[in-house]
Order: C-alpha cells, then sequence, then structure tokens
C-alpha cells in the first residue's frame, strides 16, 4: 500500500524476517524504515497487534522525516506533544486504511 506524508508517497511491504530490509547493525527488526527508497518495511512473521504498533512506529518516523526533524536527536516534551497532536490523527488513519478498518 503507498501513502502519502507532507507530499511524500512511501510504500509499505511485508518481508520476511530474515529480509536485509529488516537488518540494522547485525540485528534483525520487526519493522525499518528507508527514507532514500520511500518504503518502509514490515516483519511479515508477527501477530496482527504486534504489525499495528511496527508500522505507526515506523510511519512515525516518517512523519519526523519530512516535516524535518530528522537531524534532531533529542525532543522537549513540548515538542513532543505537538508532533503528536498535530500527526497522530494521520498516522492512525494510514495504518487503519493498511488493516482495511
Amino acid at each position: 500500500m503507498k501513502f502519502t506524508a507532507n507530499g511524500l508517497t512511501y510504500e509499505i511491504e511485508e518481508v520476511d524476517k530474515e529480509s536485509p530490509e529488516l537488518l540494522l547493525r547485525e540485528l534483525y527488526h520487526f519493522g525499518m524504515t528507508n527514507h532514500k527508497k520511500q518504503k518502509v518495511y514490515l516483519m511479515n512473521d508477527v501477530s496482527e497487534q504486534q504489525k499495528i504498533c511496527v508500522l505507526r512506529h515506523e510511519i512515525t518516523h516518517v512523519f519526523v522525516n519530512v516535516n524535518g526533524m530528522y537531524a534532531q536527536e533529542t525532543f522537549t516534551v513540548e515538542q513532543l506533544c505537538e508532533f503528536v497532536a498535530y500527526n497522530a490523527v494521520a498516522i492512525n488513519k494510514i495504518v487503519d486504511e493498511y488493516f482495511g478498518r
């Protein structure tokens, strides 16, 4: 499935648990986001509830990136609250659409 965040189109793809797309620093992860390819990868061999949480997490990385916040390592509580307030609905809408809700 494709989705758009701040004018950039990303694609969600489910991959096997030992896929190179899930490998970072010699560890496999449940999900990964590749901003250069504009792809979100999800491990296909986990429960739906876990996929939902992982997809929310990865799409949050997308929204951090497309809002120009990727270079910032730490955030104040106020910045975090603002980010959630302005982006949580859109992130959840993408997740709901992916899972056919």
